[in-house]
């Protein structure tokens, strides 16, 4: 893992990345065995569908703690696609697995309720001094979006030399842990510190594997 410090002009952000193809997934994610599971809801988290939020609602309330995780962490990347009529059942959902626990889950169940609320006071987001920007992580990456009714943009940094964007190695901590912010006192920038996933293998002849 490698820290690496990002000083963004948030004007200057760019625009936040979607995968594709989610359907072929979405079947398993009610199969009556948790691996099959555990493995669906893993799988959707990079996987671009405006069928997921409804696929993954009854997952919160699953046997597997992990499998709740992740379904908050999908509802919540995709709140987007969640009808505003029926986002109330949504965040009764996520209220009920939050108070469920452990902590990690509470933490990402309250990340999905602030981005379908707009209620950015929890620990899985940084406000801006003046309250106007708000930072938060989304598959691994760094987001900004204005407080009130913005777009949610991308601010991650590239490789120095490659089209690579770069991804946090964790994701389970609050904005504070996982960014270290420093905002400006204007409230127009902000500094931050990623801690990276591990970028590529080596093999024994030297020549670098894809990136993971």
């Amino acid at each position: 893992m490698k820290p690496i410090l990002s000083t963004v002009i948030l004007l200057a952000a760019a625009p936040f990345l979607m995968a594709s193809e989610a359907e072929k997934v979405i079947a398993r994610l009610s199969s009556p065995d948790i691996t099959t599971r555990r493995a669906a809801v893993e799988a959707i988290q990079t996987l671009d569908d405006p069928a997921i939020p409804a696929a993954c609602l009854p997952l919160l309330k699953d046997e597997g703690f992990s499998i709740r995780r992740q379904t908050a962490r999908a509802i919540g990347s995709r709140f987007f696609d969640v009808p505003k009529e029926q986002r109330k059942t949504y965040i009764e959902a996520l209220k009920k697995c939050a108070a469920d626990g452990p902590a990690d889950n509470t933490l990402i169940c309250q990340r999905a309720i602030g981005l379908l609320t707009e209620n950015y006071a929890f620990p899985a987001f940084s406000v801006g001094p003046k309250k106007k920007w708000v930072l938060y992580e989304r598959r691994k990456l760094p987001v900004i979006t204005l407080a009130k009714n913005g777009s949610h943009e991308l601010l991650s940094p590239v490789w120095p030399g490659e089209n690579e964007l770069l991804k946090l190695a964790v994701t389970n901590s609050s904005a504070e842990e996982l960014f270290s912010p420093h905002w400006h006192s204007s409230g127009e920038a902000v500094a931050f510190t990623m801690i990276l996933q591990r970028r590529s293998i080596r093999s024994s002849s030297g020549t670098r594997a894809p990136p993971i």
